[in-house]
């Protein structure tokens, strides 16, 4: 070029493929720079484009496991760039679910655009269902009640980590007493922190407790058999409550009988079991016409054999009849019970 004839000036020289500007731009967006020459007849002088390496990932993505790393070619000046060998690591599979040296095949191993980290991608942690692959569901959560919903690969094409639907098993509840549909708000599930069953909690044991005895009035409970209280562990298994003094069963039958007919029901979250089928003693006066007795002056203090002891007094004999003294009229004196 002569320069003789004017100011040097050239533009528009790009860096060649596998180079890159002073500014990390690559084809078409960098600008090699031109410098004219000393003499006349040489060439003028380029420069301004320097080679692109790539560098491996520092530090390691995590989620990759690099100890067999081939790294043949990273000169991408030099030529094309060749890396492999880049596997899975522990707790990670690829998108085919192969793990280890298998997984390999399903890391992609990208070249850097300007030196600088290359990059790979293609594992992913895939949390499980707790107990996969057994008919029996963790203990304490219920996976068939409702409609149970479960996404659990961790960042493929970046969908999240979703399950929902599971709620409180049979015997345990939320942790404000939930139970059934309304439990399912209670449970909290955490993802895997590397493949494998993702975490619960949230439920908890339901456990009941004897009625206070002001709840439970008419209920004896000095020969109760509390053999299992805790819901989460086993059935519930509660006798040999009966009727107070006072009280009998629906059949009327009393004291250590009238076991036979009080009915203890387990709670439903963590409260008082119920106990029910008692009721109060209550006596009536005789129906019916009772020749031989007169309820003129009778006093009828207590009926109600719940209250206090029974308390019937003035009923006499009528005309013609004596008591066990032999008395008549209004000096007799006629037993009740």
């Amino acid at each position: 070029m002569d320069t003789s004839v004017g100011e040097f000036d050239v533009s528009g020289i790009r860096c060649a493929g596998g180079f890159q500007d002073d500014s990390g731009r690559t084809g078409a967006a960098s600008v090699a720079t031109a410098g004219s020459c000393e003499y006349k007849l040489e060439p003028y002088v380029l420069g301004g484009c320097n080679a692109i390496v790539c560098t491996r990932p520092n530090p390691l993505t995590v989620g990759f496991d690099f100890a067999a790393v081939s790294e043949v070619n990273l000169d991408l000046s030099v030529g094309e760039f060749n890396v492999g060998g880049v596997r899975c690591a522990v707790g990670y599979q690829d998108s085919l679910g192969r793990i280890g040296a298998e997984s390999a095949l399903g890391v992609t191993i990208t070249a850097c655009t300007s030196s600088g980290n290359y990059s790979v991608s293609g594992c992913f942690i895939v949390c499980s269902r707790p107990s996969a692959g057994s008919t029996t569901p963790p203990n304490g959560y219920d996976f068939q009640s409702g409609v149970v919903t479960e996404q659990m690969t961790l960042g493929l094409l970046g969908n999240p980590f979703i399950v929902s639907g599971i709620r409180c098993a049979n015997g345990f509840e939320g942790g404000r007493g939930e139970i059934g549909t309304d439990s399912a708000a209670s449970v909290i599930v955490t993802p895997c922190a590397t493949s494998g069953p993702y975490i619960l909690s949230g439920c908890k044991p339901v456990i009941c407790d004897r009625p206070e005895l002001n709840f439970a009035v008419g209920y004896d409970f000095a020969a109760v058999s509390e053999v299992n209280l805790d819901l989460g562990a086993a059935e519930f298994n509660v006798g040999g409550v009966r009727c107070a003094v006072g009280y009998q069963d629906f059949l009327g039958r009393i004291g250590a009988e009238s076991a036979l007919g009080v009915t203890i029901t387990a709670c439903t979250s963590s409260e008082n079991y119920s106990v029910s089928g008692c009721r109060a003693i209550v006596c009536a006066r005789p129906a019916g016409v009772l020749k031989a007795y007169s309820f003129q002056s009778v006093l009828e203090s207590n009926l109600d054999l719940s209250q206090g002891a029974f308390s019937v007094t003035g009923i006499r004999c009528s005309a013609g009849y004596q008591d066990a003294f032999g008395r008549t009229n209004s000096s007799s004196v006629a037993t009740v019970s």
